[in-house]
């Protein structure tokens, strides 16, 4: 891991392949997201009240 942050320049951000060529680290993100996944920040603000199959979804609802 060192290693691979030793060849970046000041300011250099990490890229992608980067962070998989670091066992350790990408071993933390992966359990990271295994135990936070993206799914749960998706969610959005009902602008208008929504009628779905006999359900209301009111307006504001997150």
């Amino acid at each position: 891991q060192l290693g691979i942050v030793a060849n970046k320049r000041v300011g250099e951000e990490i890229s992608w392949k980067d962070l998989k060529a670091m066992k350790y680290t990408w071993q933390v993100v992966q359990e990271t997201l295994r135990m936070f996944p993206p799914l749960f920040g998706s969610f959005r603000k009902a602008m208008v009240d929504i009628d779905y199959d006999g359900y209301t979804i009111p307006k504001g609802w997150m």
